[in-house]
């Protein structure tokens, strides 16, 4: 099994229980390939996804729980013990009410453009695109834009911050 982590993310495991569970917990974002065996879980505040031999991305942070199937199966389960299977172009999101809304035949790279250090952005709160900017630089934006302006574009990690928040804030 393979796990990569996006910027500011953690993954917790504990190797003496791992032979009895295998469980990780994550507080970030990350991209799982699980090779088929026992149970797999991820636990994170918002939610729980169990595998069985798969791909899937993981983005849980503050408030958010996303679940993207790429290959396989996922069950992803929120903390009022709502249930759902998520097959291939699928994508699950935990709500505030623990409902879970569930978008299928999605196009998965936007949620896995990080991989390739490409950041893409449709109609998101600038707040968050912020957000996503001071983890991949490591710097703190101050900025007198309202946070829910939304803003549409990419970038790529390569690039130049000033240059992509000259995209975001034009002068």
């Amino acid at each position: 099994s393979a796990i990569e982590l996006n910027a500011v993310s953690t993954l917790r495991f504990y190797p003496y229980w791992w032979t009895f569970s295998r469980m990780v917990k994550l507080d970030g974002e990350a991209h799982f390939e699980v090779i088929p065996g026992r149970k797999f879980a991820v636990v994170s505040e918002k939610g729980t996804t169990e595998v069985l031999g798969t791909s899937f991305n993981i983005y849980a942070r503050k408030d958010d729980y996303h679940v993207t199937c790429l290959t396989g199966k996922v069950r992803v389960t929120s903390p009022t013990r709502k249930t759902v299977i998520l097959l291939p172009g699928s994508k699950a999101e935990v709500l505030e009410n623990g409902e879970i809304s569930v978008q299928e035949k999605i196009d998965t790279y936007p949620a896995i453009s990080w991989r390739n250090n490409i950041f893409l952005f449709t109609a998101k709160p600038v707040g968050e695109v912020f957000d996503e900017i001071e983890r991949q630089y490591n710097i703190t934006i101050r900025s007198n834009l309202n946070e829910e302006t939304r803003y549409s574009g990419n970038f790529t990690k390569e690039q130049n911050v000033e240059e992509i928040l000259g995209y975001i804030c034009p002068a």
